[in-house]
């Protein structure tokens, strides 16, 4: 990861016990010197830290520097306290900031007071979150070493609990990119591009393969992505992450699509922001089609424990609110884990209940864990065996069928073998009906055809079998089906 850290002042307003104390810092036109030499080296990422770089009045300065001389993104690091200004706040995202990296000693109130001295600093730090979140600034955990397990708990459910758009330390090598991939219809047109704005997060989903990434492409990189994908004759865009919302130039993407002659825009989110300060109005009113919504169960418990992300459960359901309210189409995507399966029969009450009379509302997705066949044991705990997943699916799709709940997803290529439904296009969709597609060129490859394939009645329809689930269970649920199994059906 290519990243530099200037430290910029020795100055601080706490005196924490738990600080080794700071270095001292050089001038301020030597300080600035440094900051333009370090920055002409192109760091993917350039830290501001001290002390307190909060305290220093041309910091704002600093940014700018920075970023002219060619850095990719300039984080500050900060205790938190003077961000309860909030035109400290402005200020910064204004000079350029991307994020903050607070370093909070306790998330105790009482502890908190004990290490820095401060009786209120807590809630000047909440009030702070709460200033970054309106703001749309991400926060970033800032490590301290020295803190107990406790301390270190502490401060982090602290940082969850207030920071709307808490992202991860750790940052992939190939964060910085832009990843697009490109569906191409069986008739060799460009059907849609799928663009990743940022990898940042305000969830850490057990299964999902970003969880533990951080970063966001260069702007200027996914508007041109977007141009090309016009410009191809793409029909439809599909902005994902990490999490769309966090990027503060969304809006201007989709603009840029709509410019570009792209019919249609779809962002997948968590929907947690979506509710938030009229967010999904303007998202409407810039042009977004659609939203496909990750909503993976109808209990919050369980729901917060998967995404790891405490609350968010409540959010994203306001947030789903909020997306109909606005005119915008809505999609529902469920993954099938281990944690979940269980309570489908439940989440497809709550989705028919709440959701389905409303105009807009379309279909609820599901699709089970991706699964990396080269190195399968990660994801162990988070793909059922399909022998157990068999009976829950039949059970909650005869709930839908019916509640008339339109349910997709089950013979696409993240769906499930079709013998694990018997073949049944009345439960696996029109996919597994005569004449069905093939998956996409690039999905093509995840497959393969065990022994129990080789007689299938359904082997010239059915994609298969994906090579990370054989990779964990090997065979289980996979089962021959026959000419007999099709005349017992009801």
């Amino acid at each position: 990861m290519n990243e530099r850290t200037v430290h910029v002042t020795d100055r601080c307003n706490l005196a924490c016990s738990i600080c080794p104390g700071h270095e001292a810092a050089a001038g301020p036109a030597e300080i600035e010197e440094i900051v333009r030499r370090t920055a002409r080296k192109h760091p993917r990422r350039l830290y501001l830290s001290g002390g307190e770089p909060l305290l220093l009045k041309r910091l704002p300065e600093l940014v700018r520097a920075a970023l002219a001389e060619g850095v990719g993104e300039v984080v500050v690091d900060t205790n938190g306290l003077l961000l309860a200004d909030a035109r400290l706040v402005r200020t910064l995202r204004e000079a350029g900031v991307r994020a903050l990296r607070v370093f909070l000693p306790s998330g105790d109130p009482e502890r908190y007071a004990e290490l820095t001295g401060l009786p209120d600093g807590l809630d000047r730090v909440r009030l702070a979150l709460a200033n970054l979140r309106a703001a749309g600034l991400p926060v970033i955990p800032g490590p301290l070493p020295s803190l107990g397990q406790d301390d270190r708990a502490s401060a982090n459910d602290f940082l969850t609990a207030h920071a709307g758009l808490l992202t991860e330390e750790a940052v992939g090598p190939s964060a910085c990119e832009v990843f697009s991939t490109e569906n191409v219809d069986h008739n060799g047109h460009l059907d849609s591009v799928r663009v990743a704005v940022t990898y940042r997060c305000d969830q850490r989903c057990a299964m999902c393969d970003l969880a533990t990434v951080d970063g966001q492409p260069d702007p200027t990189a996914v508007m041109q992505a977007i141009d090309e994908a016009g410009a191809r004759g793409a029909r439809g865009l599909v902005l994902t992450g990490g999490e769309p919302l966090l990027h503060p130039q969304l809006d201007a993407f989709i603009r840029q699509a709509k410019a570009a002659g792209i019919a249609h825009v779809e962002i997948q989110t968590n929907a947690v922001g979506l509710a938030r300060d009229g967010r999904a109005g303007r998202l409407a009113e810039a042009g977004a089609d659609r939203v496909y919504v990750s909503f993976h169960s109808a209990d919050p418990t369980v729901s917060d424990a998967l995404t790891r992300a405490p609350g968010t459960h409540a959010k994203t359901v306001r947030g789903i609110d909020a997306a109909l309210d606005s005119g915008m189409a809505v999609d529902l995507n469920c993954v099938l884990t281990s944690a979940v399966f269980r309570g489908l029969s439940a989440l497809v009450s709550l989705v028919a209940e709440r959701w389905l009379p409303q105009p807009g509302f379309g279909r609820l997705h599901l699709h089970t864990v991706r699964v990396d066949p080269d190195a399968p044991e990660p994801w162990r705990a988070h793909v059922p065996r399909l022998s157990e997943l068999a009976p829950v699916l039949a059970e909650a799709l005869h709930r839908a069928a019916k509640l008339r709940l339109p349910v997709t997803g089950l013979a696409s290529a993240m769906g499930v073998p079709y013998c694990v439904l018997n073949g049944d296009p009345r439960l696996l969709g029109p996919l597994a009906g005569p004449g069905t597609s093939r998956p996409y060129r690039h999905e093509q490859e995840m497959f393969v055809y065990p022994a129990q394939c080789t007689r299938c009645a359904l082997r010239k329809s059915c994609p298969g079998v994906r090579k990370g689930y054989l990779a964990l269970h090997g065979t289980d649920g996979i089962r021959t089906l026959t000419e007999s199994d099709f005349a017992r059906r009801d």
